[in-house]
């Protein structure tokens, strides 16, 4: 049989998180060919899942040393474990000592951008250098569509909304029935205002998935600001029933309810979303609305403060200032 075969299928395994099984198939893939660099390093995955990533890590600097061949590949592999750990400094010596042995092998880079954006919040110039190491990733591996979709990602904190739909474009080209691609057009149109185009793009991902939370859920917020606040309260009904703990999908439903006058039910259910998340402003300023327009001055004035002790510089404070 041929090796990948046992390589793939343990790989299936490890999809589906059985780390204690994939690395039986492994162990066959490495028999028939023992200089089979895909079977160590998959193998040295599942110690880390199932032993230890410190064991993993050992394992693969041993193969290291034997000079077997995989250089690059194995210091990449070592460098994806320690950021696992969280060990940034090392993670960045061996990416770089993979990329001095071979500079055309892709994975190194998706590494440094990965390295990059966790400096996000400490270097003013982490999230364009990450773009460049994706972009660099995908020049060594256009098939996958990665490194397009973490750019597109970058470009919307950036709001550079154009760049982001060109990324999207690129994703479309080699795979258009990518995953929740349209899910993501979706949110680049939702954000640059375009709701009712941003409508069409969840409901296009709705007919690949019917079940997507997170689709339905945003496809009900871009209904109401098109009007259509029933039609947003069934997508958000389904969204409950898939994930009943969501204090998003609760206070979404409940906001529906308010605009259209089901005052009890909107109560009830930004009640129940924030016996899930205490922490939201939002939710307390929307109960706060459903109160005042119940002619429930105290209640609303409860919960309006509650927002903006969370909220102290909410642009929309003088709206409630008679509560303060």
């Amino acid at each position: 049989i041929d090796p990948d075969v046992y390589i793939a299928y343990g790989k299936s395994l490890m999809a589906t998180k059985n780390f204690k099984d994939a690395p039986f198939f492994f162990a066959l893939a490495l028999r028939f060919d023992p200089l089979n660099v895909d079977g160590t390093i998959n193998t040295a995955k599942c110690v880390a899942e199932t032993e230890s990533i410190d064991r993993a890590i050992s394992a693969l600097q041993d193969e290291l040393k034997r000079g077997s061949g995989g250089k690059a590949e194995f210091l990449t592999a070592i460098a994806e474990l320690q950021i696992q750990k969280g060990a940034w400094d090392q993670a960045q010596q061996n990416v770089d000592q993979a990329k001095l042995v071979n500079s055309d092998y892709a994975f190194p880079w998706k590494l440094q951008a990965e390295i990059f954006m966790n400096r996000e919040n400490i270097d003013k110039d982490a999230l364009e250098n990450a773009l460049f190491a994706y972009k660099s990733y995908s020049d060594r591996n256009g098939s996958d569509p990665t490194g397009y979709l973490e750019r597109f990602k970058i470009f919307m904190k950036k709001t550079k909304f154009e760049q982001a739909k060109e990324e999207l474009a690129k994703i479309y080209e080699i795979y258009p029935r990518f995953p929740k691609l349209h899910y993501y057009y979706g949110r680049l149109y939702g954000v640059e205002g375009n709701h009712r185009a941003a409508a069409e793009e969840y409901k296009a991902e709705l007919v690949n998935n019917k079940n997507s939370f997170e689709t339905l859920n945003e496809y009900g917020k871009e209904l109401l600001e098109l009007g259509y606040p029933e039609e947003g309260l069934k997508l958000f009904s389904q969204a409950m029933q898939i994930v009943p703990g969501s204090a998003e999908a609760k206070q979404n439903a409940g906001w529906a309810n308010f605009k259209l006058k089901h005052f009890q039910a909107a109560v009830t259910l930004f009640q129940a979303a924030l016996s899930i998340d205490k922490g939201n402003p939002t939710i307390y300023k929307r109960l706060g609305i459903v109160y005042r327009d119940m002619g429930d001055t105290g209640s609303a004035c409860v919960q309006f403060r509650k927002y903006l002790e969370m909220e102290p510089d909410a642009s929309d404070k003088g709206e409630f200032a008679v509560c303060l």
